[in-house]
């Protein structure tokens, strides 16, 4: 079994022997367990541990000699990963080998084992004899670890023959402290480079910086000679290339450094952002520096001091309004090392508010970005504030220019009786006006008074007083104290404090009711004790829940205005009217009034109303007219038979009458009978008269008394209009189934008509009856016809025959001739025919 050595094979052959019995499993098991054990065990069994002393860096001491064979472990205790340590070692007399090893890494060396790959090579130094310094940063690591220097002046079992073997005595000294850096050091070790290489230190965002940065480069020697150069990217592509030319900013290189070198730059501003390079070189380019032939070790540290330059950015262009926001930003303010931990903003440098005796650093705002306003006009400092981690503080400042644009706002104040515009005042009552309560985003510095346009003071108020009615105006102008102005103008109407009254007799004659657009005069009256008629004014209010004038009344509008006014609705409804006085000073009285609107009648409602009364009309004219000549019919009937006609032949005389002539529509029965135009009498009596004649004319004739006399009072027809002729012809001709004539033509049958039914004389009727001749009347203009006297004796009184008129019950006697039963007689007092009987 390769690797194990021949001891281990000799113990296993005495156990074969001694054990021979053992099951097999324990030889498995055994061999199992070699296995688990790492071949180095076996390989370095044998060599010894090197038993250092252990102490620590305050109880080590140069006066203790390090005897051949010894070795010295010091521990320098639990470091913290990145801690920058200065190391001093002094090793005299005799070389020795100054390991470095941490908790870790040392346990190889402490059992004696090959330990060449477990110390931290560059801040070790073998065969190290001679003074050594230099800066150590304690390795990343996850958690802390112990650290430990070992001088070791032993031929190490592990040392596979390197380094000081030992051989003499020898004495050493070692100072370790700890190194405070400053805040922004982003590199700090000690390098070790092989010889023709280079190193690259820092690079791309680890050393992009802002213009004005000051960069500072230091470099120890611990071994050989090597160079630092600070570079652009453009010049490190060239550097890595192997090309010619300008390799190195210009001042920002260290080159040969030996013993202790360095160099401080600031960034120029055309360097701002740039990405720079810093390498450490052991070649032998750039021109001038080492030759890069031997191996290099040195430590470098490379500085920063970033600029603190606050920037304000602000919308304000320099000047703002009282009031406005304004916006300030530090965003422009360099910070690509994070320099800036907090910004604070003073808005007003005259103001010291945290009373600390520094007027212009009040935390009046903090962060990146602030706002601002100003209640007063002037001049602004706001002061930037920005301060490092490391606690340094810079300044900077800009002014703004706060100016009042906005007018102050003037308004009036009193303690009178305000109204819409002004102010109410009666006669010799006093008002105080003021103007308290004017405002300004500032201040008002002045108030100024105008009354009817003359000036009346600079006073916060002033106090006005009137005897006589009447309206004053006035001005008020208020200025701030930038001399911004602004006015407002009130009025004070001076008035009485009677008021007007409507005069109820005016009242009691308005109209309640009309037609849909009938203008409806309406008038009123008022009197006032302190005005005169004249100078009232009236409104008519015609919808009193709509306030037209907008001036918060809604019954007082001047719809229609005056003491008379018409009013005219559109629609059929109840409207409700409010009249209402005013007098110069505006004291008003009221009266409310309801006026019912209906719709006015149609014209053709009327005229069918008109010819439902004419059909009306012509019809019972027709009934009337039918029933009046049948009645009339029946007495001509009677009278003819009183004069010895029988029925037939009575009839057969008025067929005669009305065929031979023309008969009104309202004839009498006189006419029917025909005995308006002459005496009718029987065949038997005309026989008579014919052989009378015939006698007469032998024998000649004789005055004697007829036999017979007619007697009938004279009759006044009524007077009827063409129009009403022609229509009650229409009606009699409808009644009696007759057409109308064809012959006459229209004018004709309406001149006939007329005739018919207005004779231009009343007719005499002569009645032939039993031997009494009723006297003859004839026309008189006295509404009354006069009876004559019969020119015979009056007849005596068992002879005469009394009546008493239906119509008007006039009483009246008529004596009737012998043989005669019954005539018809007329009423001297009306003319109403009536039936005589003896």
């Amino acid at each position: 079994m390769a690797g194990l050595p021949d001891s281990f094979f000799h113990i296993i052959q005495v156990g074969d022997e001694q054990q021979q019995t053992m099951r097999s499993s324990v030889f498995v098991a055994m061999l199992f367990i070699m296995l688990l054990v790492p071949p180095s065990a076996f390989a370095d069994s044998g060599r010894a541990a090197p038993n250092c002393t252990e102490t620590t860096v305050a109880a080590f001491s140069s006066s203790d000699a390090i005897s051949d064979g010894e070795c010295v472990k010091v521990s320098l205790g639990v470091l913290m990963p990145g801690d920058v340590f200065d190391i001093s070692i002094n090793i005299i007399e005799d070389a020795m080998d100054v390991l470095v090893f941490d908790q870790n890494t040392i346990q190889p060396y402490d059992l004696g084992q090959s330990y060449r790959s477990s110390f931290e090579p560059v801040p070790s130094t073998e065969s190290a004899l001679g003074s050594f310094s230099f800066h150590w940063k304690v390795p990343s690591s996850i958690s802390q670890k112990t650290w430990y220097i070992v001088f070791d002046n032993l031929d190490h079992d592990g040392d596979q023959g390197l380094g000081d073997l030992g051989g003499n005595d020898s004495r050493a000294s070692l100072s370790v402290s700890a190194i405070n850096e400053a805040y922004w050091t982003p590199f700090h070790d000690l390098i070790g480079m092989e010889a023709d290489s280079y190193s690259t230190l820092l690079s791309g965002d680890d050393l992009r910086l802002d213009a004005g940065t000051t960069v500072v480069v230091t470099a120890w020697s611990l071994e050989g000679q090597g160079d630092v150069y600070l570079q652009t990217q453009n010049m490190n592509d060239l550097y890595t290339s192997g090309g010619v030319g300008t390799l190195s900013i210009t001042g920002a290189s260290l080159q040969s450094v030996q013993g202790s070198s360095s160099f401080s730059w600031i960034v120029p501003n055309e360097l701002d952002g740039e990405v720079l390079v810093l390498i450490a070189d052991n070649t032998d380019t750039p021109v001038g520096g080492a030759d890069g032939t031997t191996d290099v070790r040195m430590t470098v540290r490379i500085e920063l001091a970033p600029t603190l330059n606050p920037i304000i950015n602000t919308d304000a262009n320099g000047s703002t309004t009282i009031g406005a926001m304004v916006a300030f930003d530090a965003m422009s303010t360099p910070n690509r090392l994070n320099q800036i931990d907090s910004a604070l903003w003073d808005f007003d440098a005259s103001v010291d508010s945290d009373n600390d005796g520094t007027a212009n650093n009040d935390a009046d705002a903090t962060g990146w970005e602030a706002t601002a306003s100003w209640a007063t006009p002037g001049e602004r400092t706001v002061t930037l504030w920005v301060v490092s981690p490391t606690g340094e503080m810079a300044s900077t400042t800009v002014l703004i220019d706060v100016e009042d644009v906005i007018e102050p706002v003037a308004r009036i104040g009193g303690n009178g009786q305000p109204n819409a515009g002004g102010w109410r005042l009666l006669v010799n009552d006093a008002l105080t006006l003021n103007c308290d309560s004017s405002s300004d985003d500032h201040e008002v510095s002045l108030c100024a008074w105008t009354l009817d346009g003359t000036l009346y003071g600079q006073n916060n108020s002033i106090l006005v007083s009137w005897q006589n009615i009447g309206s004053h105006e006035v001005v008020l102008t208020v200025t701030d104290s930038s001399g911004n102005t602004n006015s407002v103008s009130t009025t004070v109407v001076v008035v009485d404090a009677t008021l007007p009254v409507l005069q109820q007799s005016s009242l009691n004659v308005l109209p309640s009711s009309g037609m849909v657009d009938q203008a409806l005069k309406c008038s009123v009256s008022a009197n006032d004790p302190f005005d005169a008629s004249i100078e009232l004014r009236y409104h008519w209010d015609m919808n009193p829940e709509l306030d037209s004038d907008g001036n918060g009344d809604e019954r007082d509008d001047p719809d229609r205005i005056g003491s008379s006014a018409d009013l005219t609705f559109k629609q059929a409804g109840t409207y409700n009217v409010v009249v209402t006085v005013f007098d110069p000073s505006n004291n008003s009285d009221s009266h409310a009034f309801t006026i019912k609107i209906g719709e006015p009648a149609e014209e053709g409602s009327i005229a069918g109303m008109l010819l439902v009364v004419l059909f009306i009309g012509t019809l019972t004219m027709g009934i009337a007219l039918v029933g009046h000549r049948r009645w009339q019919h029946g007495l001509a009937v009677e009278l003819l038979v009183g004069r010895g006609l029988n029925t037939a032949e009575a009839k057969a005389h008025i067929a005669h009458v009305l065929d031979a002539r023309k008969t009104p529509l309202f004839a009498s029965a006189t006419v029917l009978a025909g005995l308006d135009t002459g005496d009718v009498i029987s065949g038997a009596m005309q026989e008579e008269e014919a052989k009378a004649a015939e006698l007469e004319s032998i024998y000649g004739s004789a005055q004697s008394a007829p036999t017979m006399s007619a007697f009938a009072p004279p009759t006044t027809a009524p007077s009827f209009s063409a129009g009403s002729q022609a229509a009650a012809a229409d009606a009699l001709a409808l009644l009696n189934d007759q057409e109308p004539p064809n012959e006459p033509s229209p004018t004709t049958q309406l001149t006939s008509i007329a005739d018919d039914l207005m004779p231009a004389e009343a007719p005499q009727t002569v009645v032939k009856s039993g031997g009494v001749q009723l006297p003859s009347t004839r026309p008189t203009q006295s509404t009354e016809p006069e009876v004559e006297a019969p020119t015979s004796e009056p007849p005596k009184d068992d002879a005469l025959t009394h009546l008493t008129c239906a119509s008007c019950g006039h009483k009246y006697a008529v004596t009737l001739p012998e043989g005669v039963p019954k005539a018809i007689v007329a009423c001297p007092a009306c003319n109403t025919d009536n039936i005589a009987q003896a």
